[in-house]
């Protein structure tokens, strides 16, 4: 969370795994999303339509394509020059940020849930 949260990362390429996405969410950086296998290409999906970063599909599912060094570093460099990529991943840093701030962050759903079950199981 360090590095990806410091002033000098400019993008986060991962595998389209959701804890990935969401730090890189809450720290306001573009991604480039890379699905392999199960959810990820879901999550690739959320990250295209959400405007936060990119997902090559052409690059395939899991080992369906091989790409090339030189493609994979040109999509690099767009993502990290994309002004608009920037001002969405901060937005939606912003957003996040708020949500988790007012009780929206799933660690604290979670809990009131399992308080709620257990008054329930208690006959409270």
């Amino acid at each position: 969370m360090e590095i990806l949260g410091h002033p000098a990362v400019g993008g986060f390429v991962n595998h389209g795994g959701w804890n990935s996405i969401v730090e890189a969410v809450w720290h306001g950086k573009p991604i480039l999303s890379w699905a392999h296998d199960g959810d990820q290409k879901i999550a690739s999906e959320v990250v295209k339509m959400s405007g936060v970063g990119v997902w090559p599909e052409e690059w395939g599912w899991g080992k369906q394509n091989v790409v090339k060094g030189e493609e994979i570093s040109k999509v690099i460099r767009e993502m990290m020059s994309s002004e608009f990529l920037r001002i969405k991943a901060g937005k939606m840093m912003e957003v996040a940020r708020k949500a988790a701030s007012v009780g929206g962050s799933i660690e604290v759903v979670i809990k009131k849930l399992i308080e709620e079950w257990k008054m329930n199981v208690q006959g409270i």
